[in-house]
């Protein structure tokens, strides 16, 4: 697996978009994932836009560190960019399913029992919260000190999923 750094311009008014692809063909038709340049191929059709491949390397932070610098002006008129690079949306997408997979494992019982805040993994955070947790790899809040009304939602949390689990009831593990 290689990362390319590409460039997709619109061959009709210059506009252009920056990505990383993670690929075992840089030379594939991949041509990026983002709203903005998914809906100008659809908009001006595929044939209008030239993919260049600025950059094949097999490190990651060297692919995202250049998109980074090369994606400074993302938000002027001449770009598909929507944010600045450097990060990765795929990363960011498979948290939110991540999000949506957590929320999902409350059994039923629990779910009507307790507010949508407590619902969200146990753990009383918001998808933004969960997201930026998720993009450092989880460990944000370890070993951060918990407030007083933290513990206790957890309290009552583990609560309901002991009750639940002694009545025979599905657990969400």
């Amino acid at each position: 697996m290689v990362y390319t750094v590409y460039k997709i311009t619109n061959k009709l008014n210059e506009k252009y978009y920056i990505g990383v692809h993670k690929t075992t063909n840089p030379n594939d038709a991949y041509m990026g994932s983002g709203i903005a340049i998914k809906n100008a191929i659809r908009k001006y059709g595929k044939e209008n836009f030239e993919k260049e491949i600025l950059l094949i390397s097999e490190d990651k932070q060297t692919a995202y560190d250049l998109e980074k610098q090369l994606t400074v002006d993302f938000d002027k008129s001449n770009t598909y960019n929507m944010k600045r690079g450097g990060v990765g949306g795929f990363e960011v997408e498979s948290a939110k399913l991540g999000y949506q997979k957590m929320v999902e494992k409350v059994p039923p019982n629990v779910a009507g029992k307790i507010s949508f805040d407590k619902k969200v993994g146990m753990f009383a955070r918001s998808e933004e919260e969960f997201l930026k947790d998720s993009r450092k790899g989880g460990l944000a809040n370890r070993g951060k000190p918990k407030s007083e009304e933290f513990k206790q939602k957890l309290r009552e949390v583990w609560k309901l999923k002991k009750q639940a689990m002694a009545n025979g009831e599905p657990s969400s593990s």
